[in-house]
């Protein structure tokens, strides 16, 4: 009965801390968005999107990432799971190898490093 008590008040917790952290997130974002005078309101808009858009990317990887090695961990034990974790490494390090900061702008972008001229 203790056990399964203190199961719920940590699985409970993890979801208010989680919910919690992303509202708020959301929260400091907006005034962030209000705090850039500088830009149009279409930039802000667009900026504020984007930030958005990478909480839910980042929010929903960490989750989908949890429950593959969790199914893997239950499944093929520990080892498995650590050479899963060791696979996604691999593969976001090729994908980071593949990025080319600066080399190519388009319309909507500038370069991180602009060349001296």
């Amino acid at each position: 009965m203790a056990r399964a008590l203190a199961r719920s008040a940590v699985i409970g917790s993890t979801a208010f801390l989680t919910l919690v952290d992303l509202f708020a997130t959301q929260a400091a974002l907006r005034v962030v968005q209000g705090l850039w005078r500088g830009l149009a309101p279409a930039a802000r808009a667009a900026a504020c999107l984007g930030r958005r858009r990478y909480l839910a990317a980042y929010f929903l990887g960490g989750l989908a990432g949890a429950a593959l090695l969790g199914a893997l961990y239950d499944g093929l034990g520990w080892e498995a799971c650590v050479a899963g974790i060791g696979i996604a490494l691999a593969a976001a390090a090729g994908l980071a190898a593949r990025l080319q900061i600066g080399e190519r702008t388009n319309e909507r972008t500038t370069s991180a490093y602009p060349s001296p001229r």
